[in-house]
């Protein structure tokens, strides 16, 4: 691919706010940089990226915490999430999974009422 610009050679690199396990990366050209293309490699629910909010369910999950995870991530060689953003996702998930609980619970008393009528 070539530059519109410049007709000079492009690259893929890594540009500013990446986050956590999320990239955002650029197409950009060698010679004069002007940036053709750029896109992150997660989703994002609200502000959170998606790619964060789920490695963080699955190492709950799986029993890992923080630590855990940042020792996952480094032996594959990923990035982790600081402490404060990982306690964020917890927190969010808490609150999601507390919210279909209720909704569960809702659903589970009525059954039980019907059935007893």
């Amino acid at each position: 691919m070539q530059c519109s610009t410049c007709n000079g050679n492009l690259q893929l690199r890594e540009g500013q706010g990446s986050k956590g396990f999320a990239v955002h990366l650029q197409l950009s050209c060698i010679d004069c940089g002007e940036i053709t293309n750029e896109v992150n490699t997660s989703t994002t629910t609200g502000r959170a990226y998606d790619v964060n909010r789920s490695m963080v369910a699955s190492c709950l999950s799986a029993g890992m915490g923080h630590s855990g995870m940042q020792k996952l991530s480094d032996g594959l060689g990923l990035p982790g999430l600081h402490h404060k953003s990982y306690n964020t996702h917890v927190d969010a998930i808490f609150e999601k999974s507390s919210e279909v609980m209720e909704v569960i619970l809702a659903l589970s008393r009525e059954k039980v009422l019907e059935f007893y009528r």
